[in-house]
């Protein structure tokens, strides 16, 4: 490749990575690392040995597995699952092949176009478990090295729990690229943030880190080199602030954490786990960083609201747990808040709000709130959540729900119409029929018929 080549590919891969429009063309792994290592003027650091620091892998060790002769990566991974499970549990995490899911998305949003890496280390229970793996033909190789293999896609809302590994038989450069464009993604709509991954072939490994949208720095290791196994468990066990707080809040509030939610706004939720076997909710929310001042003010605001709601039994509005409210502050910093919540269900979909029957539900559960003079503030329905066939709201934004106008009880409805349908024409129409409408008596069986008529109207 010339230099002018290799111009006119970092010029055009600087585009795809700094947009978020979807393009029609697809950059090869090998202009990845043209642009990163060439125009980035990346350098890869070869670590030198750490003199009485043990390596990853005694010679006897690493000569075993290359004696096993594998004969593509499928099987090297197998070779180096316990390994992996050994070092991740010894940072509190564990090891998840992805080699089958794709789930990291790139800039043309759809499934298909996702990226896969081989694995994963993350906190136990982070991932969508996909049970047994079907590939028969390895059964014979796990039973040579025997360990926890467990198979799942990575959750997208939740990347920054993620140390990503890539397996390649030997790798070349436009392996490099393959790691850098996993990294590179990740990166996407997240600038805080610090990723990494891992590459590895039977000889060697490369510690590749990245934060907003750059490479920051990459570390080449032998797996029999001196300081190799440190130079590991030091990058898997960093914690980024998202981490400390998820970590901070269960050992506080004393849950284990089972599943993964969803996100808001500026949240996530997770299902968890009590002391006494009961299964709840805990939200926590990240006050570091960009807007962090308004964050707390907002979670901590959020938490007084819902205590208020709940004492005056407002129907359809998440139960929160009383004296459940708990900080993370690391070195005099407050890293972010966590709170429990007895309601615990999933997030209200698209695919949902296409059914007339349920979207007039989801209407009618907002007049509920609205008909004790309260609002919600950011009334899309992926602010909404069902538990046991009922929806209840969560996320609740405005600081000022007591004091609510017909506006605003207007506005939550016009945002609810907004997040659904698509049709600029349609949601003009829409609040123009609120306006006339709406709010017009105060009678509570006027205002269903209204909203039931604007639901029909909807979807006609």
């Amino acid at each position: 490749m010339t230099e002018q080549d290799q111009f006119q590919v970092a010029k055009k891969l600087k585009t795809l990575i700094q947009s978020e429009e979807s393009i029609v063309s697809r950059f090869t792994d090998l202009e990845y690392c043209v642009y990163i290592e060439e125009e980035q003027a990346l350098t890869i650091v070869n670590k030198s040995d750490v003199p009485l620091s043990p390596p990853v892998l005694s010679l006897e060790a690493n000569q075993m597995i290359v004696n096993e002769n594998c004969q593509n990566e499928h099987q090297l991974i197998v070779c180096f699952t316990p390994i992996l499970e050994e070092l991740s549990n010894e940072c509190g995490l564990i090891f998840v092949n992805s080699e089958e899911f794709s789930w990291i998305r790139t800039l043309k949003e759809h499934p298909m176009n996702y990226l896969k890496p081989d694995g994963f280390s993350t906190i136990h229970n982070l991932y969508q478990d996909a049970g047994e793996d079907s590939r028969v033909n390895l059964e014979n190789w796990k039973i040579r090295y025997p360990t926890t293999y467990r198979y799942g896609r990575g959750l997208w809302e939740i990347r920054n729990f993620y140390i990503l590994w890539e397996f390649k038989m030997r790798i070349a450069q436009s392996d490099r690229g393959k790691a850098y464009s996993y990294l590179l993604h990740m990166c996407r709509k997240d600038s805080t943030s610090t990723f990494r991954c891992i590459l590895c072939d039977r000889d060697d490994f490369y510690i590749m880190i990245a934060k907003g949208g750059i490479i920051v720095s990459v570390e080449k290791w032998g797996w029999t080199q001196p300081g190799s196994r440190r130079a590991l468990l030091d990058i898997l066990s960093f914690q980024n602030n998202w981490c400390k707080l998820f970590r901070s809040c269960i050992q506080k509030l004393n849950v284990k954490v089972l599943s993964f939610l969803g996100s808001g706004g500026y949240g996530r939720v997770f299902r968890v786990l009590t002391a006494h076997g009961k299964e709840i909710g805990m939200k926590i929310v990240l006050t570091l960083g960009n807007e962090g001042a308004v964050k707390e003010q907002l979670i901590l605001s959020e938490y007084d609201k819902l205590c208020q709601l709940k004492e005056q039994k407002v129907p359809h509005v998440v139960d929160v747990i009383d004296d459940s409210l708990t900080n993370c502050v690391f070195d005099g910093t407050l890293v972010g808040v966590g709170y429990l919540l007895s309601t615990i269900g999933c997030q209200v979909t698209k695919q949902q709000c296409q059914n007339k029957d349920f979207c007039k539900q989801l209407f009618q559960s907002l007049l509920a709130i609205h008909q004790h003079n309260y609002h919600h503030g950011d009334a899309r329905f992926n602010n909404a959540i069902i538990s046991e066939n009922q929806i209840y709201w969560i996320d609740f934004v405005s600081l000022n729900l007591r004091f609510t106008s017909l506006e605003q009880k207007r506005k939550d409805f016009k945002v609810l119409i907004g997040s659904i349908i698509d049709d600029p024409v349609s949601i003009s129409s829409s609040n123009l029929f609120l306006d006339s409408y709406y709010g017009i008596s105060n009678d509570i069986n006027d205002q269903r018929q209204v909203l039931d008529q604007l639901v029909d109207s909807l979807f006609s």
